[in-house]
C-alpha cells in the first residue's frame, strides 16, 4: 500500500488511501470495481462513507492496488500530491 500513496499519512489509514487512490485519479472507481469483483454502485457508496466497507473489501482494495500501481500511478500521485500543495500555497499567500 505503500507504493501506492508513498509518503502519505494514508499509510495509516487503508480506507483512505483507497479513496485517494481514486480521488487523484490514479484508479477510477470502475477500474477498481471491476478489479474486486464488486458491484460499482456500492463502491462508490462505501467510498463516500455513506456505507461500511463490507468484510474484506478493504483488503482486496488494497491488493488489487498494490498489483495493479505500476510507477506511472505511483508519478501521477505524486504530481497531483505537489500540484495541491503549491496550489493551496499560492492561494494562502
Amino acid at each position: 500500500m505503500a507504493d501506492v500513496l508513498e509518503g502519505n499519512k494514508s499509510d495509516d489509514d487503508p480506507a483512505l488511501a483507497v479513496e485517494m487512490a481514486v480521488r487523484s485519479g490514479a484508479v477510477s472507481q470502475t477500474q477498481l470495481a471491476k478489479g474486486m469483483n464488486v458491484d460499482r454502485s456500492l463502491l462508490s457508496k462505501v467510498l463516500r462513507g455513506k456505507k461500511p466497507w463490507p468484510q474484506g473489501w478493504l483488503d482486496r482494495a488494497i491488493e488489487w492496488l498494490a498489483s495493479n500501481s505500476g510507477s506511472q500511478v505511483k508519478d501521477d500521485l505524486s504530481s497531483k500530491q505537489d500540484d495541491n500543495k503549491f496550489g493551496a500555497a499560492s492561494v494562502a499567500e
